[in-house]
């Protein structure tokens, strides 16, 4: 496996080559941030470091059921560099989701899917998943996004939210400190085939 780092902090997380960390991910955007919300800005600092480390990076957009699907992928488009090597990551798991929040989650994909092309991937865990996305959703959603699945376990294989067989980056532990870090972050492990298609050797 693969092993990379994401984090939803913004201190400007470091990565020395000891630690072995082979791709990052980093928040982008979230619906709630006002628009005189620097903490993007912030995340610039982080994506500088990874590539004085030549180290390959994405953005993930955290998904609010109470803000339009469009207006949110709009603002996730706006902050994503073009140097952003990795495919747009998704993050469900609003903390305030309401019945429903399946027709939001399947509005944000494929609005994600008409503006980026390719196939995105999904950020998500069994347990929220399973309860605001119906199998018919999680079935189109599967179909076009990859999995990045969040599961903290000694298990040899995470368990996976409807809708898919399989997972390509799997959330193993997080908010870790590590050496050489100085922001918490957690720990991910991709699928070789997957991070071979972004470069990530």
């Amino acid at each position: 496996m693969v092993i990379g780092a994401d984090s939803r902090y913004w201190s400007g997380t470091r990565f020395p080559p000891a630690i072995g960390v082979k791709f990052y991910y980093g928040k982008v955007s979230d619906a709630s941030w006002k628009p005189e919300d620097v903490r993007h800005l912030l995340l610039e600092h982080q994506r500088r470091a990874c590539d004085r480390r030549g180290l390959p990076y994405g953005g993930f957009h955290y998904h609010r059921q109470a803000y339009s699907s469009i207006a949110q992928v709009d603002m996730f488009a706006a902050k994503l560099q073009p140097g952003y090597k990795l495919p747009p990551a998704l993050d469900f798991e609003d903390p305030y989701a309401k019945v429903d929040c399946g027709s939001s989650v399947l509005a944000l994909v494929r609005e994600a899917v008409a503006v980026f092309g390719g196939r995105p991937i999904v950020y998500t865990r069994k347990g929220w998943w399973d309860s605001w996305v119906n199998a018919e959703q999680a079935a189109e959603i599967a179909s076009l996004c990859d999995l990045w699945v969040a599961h903290y376990t000694t298990a040899a294989a995470p368990l996976l939210p409807r809708g898919w067989s399989d997972w390509q980056v799997w959330q193993y532990a997080g908010d870790v400190t590590a050496p050489g870090v100085n922001a918490k972050v957690d720990w991910n492990r991709a699928k070789p085939e997957w991070a071979a298609k972004y470069g990530i050797v």
